[in-house]
């Protein structure tokens, strides 16, 4: 959908996503063209409104921007991860050590190897 246009705000009451999603699997299938960007855009834009159902959009940014906030640290906590899984050989070897480390830290009011920790 083109930037500056919406799509009615009328209120629709939840669909099962999955006849949706065969509909455009089968799109994609009839075709062997790129998808453009309005139709992208288009899809998307269906998408998010299956998942908001009733709710309205001002009450919709209370539960997602705490879900883009918990993205951030668990994408912090992966590339941290990552490194240490370098450092230390294997990615079982750095969970224990930043598990342990976290513990201690907790313990001994000291800054921990990994700035936030996402348990398992």
């Amino acid at each position: 959908m083109p930037r500056g246009t919406r799509k009615s705000t009328k209120k629709q009451p939840a669909e099962n996503n999955t006849p949706g999603l065969l509909s455009i699997l089968a799109e994609i299938d009839k075709t062997e063209e790129r998808l453009d960007i309005p139709t992208m855009e288009t899809w998307l834009w269906d998408a998010a409104c299956k998942i908001r159902g009733s709710t309205d959009a001002p009450k919709y940014k209370d539960f997602i921007l705490p879900l883009i906030f918990y993205k951030r640290l668990s994408d912090v906590f992966d590339d941290e991860y990552e490194k240490c899984a370098e450092k230390f050989g294997s990615g079982e070897l750095a969970r224990y050590f930043i598990e342990a480390d976290h513990q201690d830290a907790i313990k001994n009011n000291r800054q921990p190897i990994v700035r936030y920790y996402i348990p398992s």
